[in-house]
C-alpha cells in the first residue's frame, strides 16, 4: 500500500480505536512494515495531525525495559513495591488532556529487544503498563523495518504478532514527486526520481547510505549548498550512496542539455523537443515549476507538439501539485475540452482541488 492508501487505512483504524462501542480485542491496530526511508513514521504523524490529534512517538529500541515499563519503588510504608508510571506515559496523559486524541506510535518495534516487545504487547492488548492505564482518547500504531533489510531488527514473538495487523508499505513515486513540487524541492530531484525509478527500488544492506525517498529529500539541502565537485561527491555519497550519486550526476549532465525555459516560452512552436526521454522528463519538470496564468498559452503550444502525452500528463499534474489554482485557468480548461488523452486526467485532477 502506498502513502495515501495507508493514510486512509489509518483514518479508519483511529476512528475504530476511539469508538467506545467496539471492544478492545476487536480493534485494528496497524503495524506498518517497509524498507528504510519510505515514510512510515511520517504517514502516522501526518494522519494524526490531519485528524486533529497529536502523535507521540515512542521509540521502543531506545528504552531500557525498566524505563519503558516503569521503575519499581517501595511505597511510603516500605512494605510494598509499586511500579511507578513511566515518564513517557505521564507525557501521554498530559497530551491527552490538551488534544482531541493522541496516537502512540510504537516506532522501531522490530529493533527493540524482546523484553521491550513484551511490554509493548501489554500496551497493545490491555491498554496499560502495569497498573497504569492509557487515557481513553489514545489510539495505537506500530512501525518497523523488515528482517530482510537487516536494519538491526529482531524477530517479533508470535503472541505479539497476533495483536497487530501487519501492513506492507511501498513507495509511490508519483505521490513523492507531487510532494516535491508542493514543497519547492529542486525540480531536478523529482525529475531524476521519475526518470530513474529503479534507483529507489534498490537497497544495499551493506552500504552506509542508500537512495530512499528520505535520503533523496535530503539531497535538496546538499544541492542548495552549491559545493565544489569533490565536496559534493563526499556529501552525496553519504546521503544517497555512491551508486545513487553516480547515477544522479549522469542524469544532471543530461538535465543541463534541456532547452532553456525562455526559449520554450518565447518560441513555443519552434523550440527543440528533446528526443532523449530523460531530458524530456527534465524539461517537463522545468515547465511545471514555471507554469502560470501569463505564460500558460505559450507553454500549451509547446506541450501540444509533444507526441508522447504521458510526459504532458506528468507536467500538468506536477504543475497542479505546486499551484492548484491553475486548474481553473482558461488555458487549462481548454485543454481538457479539446484533448482526449488529457481530458481523461480530469477525473483524478478534480480530487486535487
Amino acid at each position: 500500500m502506498d502513502f495515501n492508501q495507508i493514510k486512509r487505512l489509518l483514518n479508519h483504524s483511529f476512528k475504530c480505536q476511539l469508538d467506545k462501542n467496539i471492544p478492545d480485542h476487536k480493534k485494528i491496530i496497524p503495524y506498518l512494515r517497509a524498507s528504510v526511508g519510505v515514510g512510515k513514521t511520517t504517514v502516522v504523524n501526518q494522519t494524526a495531525k490531519d485528524m486533529g490529534g497529536f502523535c507521540y512517538t515512542l521509540i521502543l529500541a531506545q528504552y531500557d525495559v525498566a524505563e519503558l515499563s516503569g521503575i519499581v519503588a517501595l511505597d511510603d510504608t516500605r512494605t510494598r513495591a509499586n511500579r511507578l508510571m513511566p515518564d513517557w506515559l505521564a507525557d501521554v496523559h498530559e497530551k491527552a488532556k490538551e488534544n482531541e486524541f493522541v496516537c502512540i506510535l510504537l516506532d522501531e518495534f522490530a529493533q527493540a529487544v524482546v523484553a521491550n516487545q513484551n511490554v509493548a504487547s501489554q500496551i497493545l492488548l490491555e491498554r496499560r503498563v502495569g497498573q497504569h492505564r492509557l487515557p481513553e482518547n489514545v489510539v495505537l500504531a506500530c512501525c518497523g523495518n523488515r528482517i530482510s533489510d537487516r536494519a538491526g531488527v529482531n524477530s517479533i514473538p508470535t503472541h505479539v504478532r497476533d495483536r497487530v495487523t501487519f501492513i506492507e508499505m511501498t513507495a509511490n513515486l508519483d505521490q513523492f514527486t507531487d510532494y516535491c513540487f508542493k514543497t519547492g524541492i529542486d525540480p531536478i530531484i523529482p525529475s531524476w526520481v521519475k526518470a530513474r525509478p529503479s534507483m529507489i527500488a534498490q537497497f544495499d544492506r551493506d552500504a552506509d547510505a542508500n537512495t530512499s525517498l528520505r535520503s533523496v529529500e535530503k539531497m535538496d539541502t546538499v544541492l542548495s549548498w552549491k559545493l565544489p565537485p569533490l565536496e559534493e561527491t563526499e556529501v552525496l555519497d553519504g546521503v544517497i550512496g555512491k551508486n545513487g550519486r553516480v547515477d544522479f550526476w549522469g542524469y544532471r549532465e543530461l538535465y543541463q542539455k534541456m532547452p532553456e525555459f525562455d526559449t520554450i516560452n518565447n518560441n513555443p512552436t519552434t523550440a527543440t523537443i528533446p528526443e532523449d526521454m530523460n531530458i524530456l522528463y527534465a524539461t517537463m519538470s522545468l515547465i511545471a515549476t514555471k507554469m502560470n496564468k501569463a505564460n500558460g498559452k505559450n507553454l500549451l503550444a509547446y506541450l501540444d507538439r509533444i507526441p508522447n502525452k504521458e510526459f504532458v500528463v506528468y507536467c500538468f499534474k506536477s504543475a497542479f501539485s505546486r499551484d492548484k489554482t491553475l486548474m481553473s485557468e482558461q488555458f487549462v480548461q481548454s485543454v481538457f475540452r479539446t484533448d482526449g488523452v488529457l481530458n481523461d486526467m480530469l477525473k483524478d485532477l478534480k480530487e486535487m482541488k
